[in-house]
């Protein structure tokens, strides 16, 4: 499936398509096909580094 990933903390130039395996329920969960997704703020804030005290997040990660 096609993924966007945050390469490193920055602008939206540090945004990056790629390739990622299909994921797979395990025992007691489900899938939910998703064709868009929303973006807050916060993510956005999240991305460029800020929050760090609040969202512990290391790149490359998957918002």
């Amino acid at each position: 499936m096609r993924v966007i990933e945050v390469a490193a903390f920055g602008g939206p130039e540090v945004l990056t398509v790629t390739e990622a395996p299909d994921p797979a329920p395990g025992p007691g969960e489900v899938l939910v096909e998703v064709s868009v997704a929303d973006v807050l703020w916060v993510e956005t804030a999240i991305r460029r580094g800020a929050g760090g005290d609040h969202f512990p997040v290391v790149p490359p990660y998957r918002p």
